[in-house]
Parts: structure tokens; C-alpha cells; sequence
């Protein structure tokens, strides 16, 4: 669910992706560090095998249906280098077709503070974010600080309302380094 890459290192992690694929089918969406992604970048990701969700989705095995939501700081790059956008963020219509399938949803939004203002009301049985990397500094379970929720924010790390899990992810951002904060890969599992 995006921030594969390191600020503005314009590289791909393009064996971790090949090496997920010799695990599982593998979607992935775009996260703000994604921002400056490129259609060669994007060719590159989908020749491993990854099947990018750029503000779309597609059914797995009849039984799943996986959404991406691209952040907006990409979409926001595209429409500064004028690029034409197949989806923007405020274009409904194809969240609002995922919505509509059969099966089971799984829908990846890197910013987990689109919870309250883009999913929280949608028919989506799991939703997977990021973004905040749970809190940077976190005291007594609590996180400290999260991009784009402030001070003390609400969704860092954990599951909430038993649908939205936030992952605290792998990068350890600079200045701030993580305290009382490991890094965490989620592992979730789905039973009937």
C-alpha cells in the first residue's frame, strides 16, 4: 500500500516485488512517496508480476476483489506535470464500482485519515493504510505524531473499527527516528 521507496531515491525495490510474487499473488497501490512515479516506473513494478491498483481494482479467484486508492500527493505530481489521470481522488465512480461487487472486499488506501471521509461508510469488509508509521515515537501505546493527523492522531497503529488495520510499515523517516516503535510487516489472515 505504497512508500516503497525512500523520499525522493528514484529506484524500485524490483526484487522484493519479484520475491513476493514467488510467495503469493501481490497487489499494490501508490503511497505519497510514490509521487514522482513514472509510466516506465509502473511497467517495470508490473513485469515483476505485482498488479498495481492505481485508483482501481480487480476481482482474484471470484471470491475477492482488491481497490487501490492512489494517495493524493501523486495525483496531485500528475496534474503538475499534466499528465492526463485515468481516476482523480475526488472520482468516485470506480470506488463507488468496487464498492458494488460480490465477494470479499479488500481495499488499499495508504493514508488511513481517508477512514473518516472516503471509506468508513462503504460496503468494504477490510482496509488495509499506512502512512502514519505508527506515530513515530510512541508512549504508552499512544503515537506521538502522524503526517496529515497532527499531534496524538487516532489511526497509527492497530485495527479499528474491526476493518481498518494500520500497519507502522518498514522505513524508519528521517530527522525523527522510531522509539518504542518497531518496524512491522502485517500478516492477516481470512477465515469463512
Amino acid at each position: 500500500m505504497g512508500d516503497v521507496i525512500e523520499n525522493d531515491d528514484d529506484s524500485y525495490p524490483l526484487s522484493f516485488f519479484r520475491e513476493c510474487i514467488e510467495i503469493t499473488n501481490t497487489f499494490f497501490s501508490l503511497g505519497n512517496h510514490e509521487r514522482k512515479i513514472t509510466s516506465e516506473h509502473l511497467g517495470l513494478i508490473s513485469a515483476t508480476g505485482v498488479k498495481i491498483l492505481d485508483n482501481s481494482w480487480q476481482k482474484y479467484k471470484d471470491c475477492y476483489c482488491f481497490g487501490g486508492l492512489t494517495s493524493q500527493f501523486v495525483t496531485e505530481w500528475r496534474d503538475t506535470q499534466q499528465i492526463k489521470l485515468k481516476y482523480a481522488l475526488t472520482d468516485s465512480g470506480w470506488l463507488d464500482e468496487f464498492e458494488k461487487q460480490d465477494g470479499f472486499k479488500i481495499f488499499l488506501d495508504h493514508h488511513p485519515e481517508n477512514f473518516q471521509r472516503v471509506t468508513r461508510n462503504k460496503d468494504i469488509e477490510l482496509i488495509h493504510s499506512g502512512h502514519a508509521h505508527g506515530g513515530q515515537i510512541r508512549i504508552l501505546g499512544q503515537g506521538l505524531y502522524a503526517p496529515h493527523q497532527g499531534f496524538f492522531p487516532t489511526y497509527t497503529h492497530g485495527v479499528y473499527e474491526e476493518r481498518l488495520v494500520v500497519s507502522s510499515g518498514l522505513s524508519n523517516p528521517k530527522p525523527i527516528h522510531r522509539i518504542g516503535n518497531p518496524k512491522e510487516i502485517v500478516l492477516v489472515n481470512i477465515s469463512n
